[in-house]
């Protein structure tokens, strides 16, 4: 139980990725039998997520079916990646000021993730994973999930994973690897933008260091916690991030004047 363990999560799956990146990274967690999360998009209007000339459905089919063969965990990630800008502090995970669901009302929101969900399942995915684009989510977002019949949302600044109410909830809190003493860490990689040295580097740490190699985990090993125990590290480390966060976002504010 205390000791650090490693998942990871690849956001932004949609038939416009940057094949050659998303393949190179999909083989080399194949090679070193990592199974991550992949967070699809439904229906992306995203354009800045448009890194290939037409989009190759085909071709996302062939990365969709080896994922399943090889038992990889899917989410849906939002709806269409449409975001608007909202304050940041809006959000229970407060890290950006855009949003593709805080600020619309528990119908919109409930309408918007129901049709992405059925979207999904008209290609055969089913899924009762949540991850909302931007990290940006209020409480009306998760009663809309909870009424979409899904069961657990991937964000959050918690160590540990833990069932909370009505949901279950598996903390994601950080974009590469860092060595920790305890906890659940969640590492959000977006292949799209990551650049082939990244990639290479990824590959090395997964061949080489052993640290982090002998701590993967996948999606199917995660336990979820209730109890005392528990919710006191989670909301004490959640508190902990959310002060630095904010702390860091006035200091930056104060120094542009």
């Amino acid at each position: 139980m205390f000791s650090s363990k490693y998942l990871i999560r690849l956001d932004d799956a949609c038939d416009s990725i940057d094949y050659e990146k998303w393949e190179l990274l999909t083989q080399v967690l194949l090679d070193y039998k990592v199974k991550p999360i992949v967070a699809l998009i439904p229906d992306n209007k995203d354009e800045s997520l448009n890194y290939c000339k037409k989009k190759e459905p085909e071709r996302f089919e062939d990365l969709i079916k080896c994922w399943k063969l090889n038992n990889w965990t899917f989410a849906q990630h939002g709806y269409n990646h449409s975001y608007h800008q909202i304050c940041k502090f809006k959000s229970f995970h407060p890290i950006n000021n855009f949003s593709e669901f805080t600020g619309l009302s528990l119908q919109q929101q409930y309408s918007n993730i129901r049709n992405g969900k059925l979207t999904l399942e008209t290609t055969g995915i089913y899924s009762n994973l949540f991850v909302f684009p931007g990290h940006h989510f209020n409480l009306n977002s998760l009663r809309a999930i909870i009424m979409n019949d899904f069961e657990i949302v991937s964000d959050g600044f918690f160590l540990f994973p833990m069932k909370f109410r009505q949901l279950k909830v598996l903390p994601q809190q950080l974009w590469w690897f860092k060595k920790k003493l305890l906890g659940v860490w969640t590492i959000n990689l977006h292949p799209n933008t990551m650049t082939f040295d990244e990639i290479n580097e990824f590959k090395s740490i997964l061949e080489n260091n052993h640290y982090y190699k002998n701590r993967m985990i996948s999606f199917e090993d995660v336990e979820f916690k209730s109890g005392f125990l528990f919710l006191t590290f989670n909301i004490m480390f959640y508190i902990k991030s959310i002060l630095f966060h904010s702390a860091k976002f006035y200091v930056k504010k104060f120094i542009k004047g």
